[in-house]
């Protein structure tokens, strides 16, 4: 889960196959993503330099082995974009974590794998 940078009642949930978004402190909920490769979420993080940068982690296909997918939003999860990341051909991976770490003023994803730790620059 993140929460709104300025208002704690703004919420994003990661589900099995989709995003979710609630402005009520999760009384009501709405589907902001719902890929067509279906994507179990393993985690999420707001950007450390803009609150409203999001960012998920995913494996295409669920849970199970397949291509990294990381979700960017950058308006607090009304708008998604997507980068994959297949690796090495014939390889599945299966994302599991999420680190975000800002070096030398720029931002630096790491995703934990089944397969060793990717760097990703958003």
């Amino acid at each position: 889960m993140v929460f709104g940078p300025d208002d704690p009642e703004r919420v994003l949930a990661g589900m099995e196959g989709q995003l979710i978004y609630s402005e009520d402190g999760g009384q009501n909920w709405e589907i902001v993503l719902q890929p067509e490769n279906y994507s179990y979420f393993l985690d999420m993080k707001a950007s450390l330099q803009n609150h409203n940068t999001v960012y998920a982690v995913g494996t295409d296909g669920g849970t199970g082995r397949g291509n990294i997918i990381v979700y960017i939003s950058e308006d607090f999860g009304l708008n998604w974009r997507d980068v994959t990341y297949s690796g090495q051909e014939g390889k599945d991976y299966a994302a599991r974590d999420l680190g975000l770490l800002t070096q030398s003023g720029q931002e630096a994803m790491y995703v934990a794998t089944n397969d060793g730790v990717f760097l990703f620059s958003p």
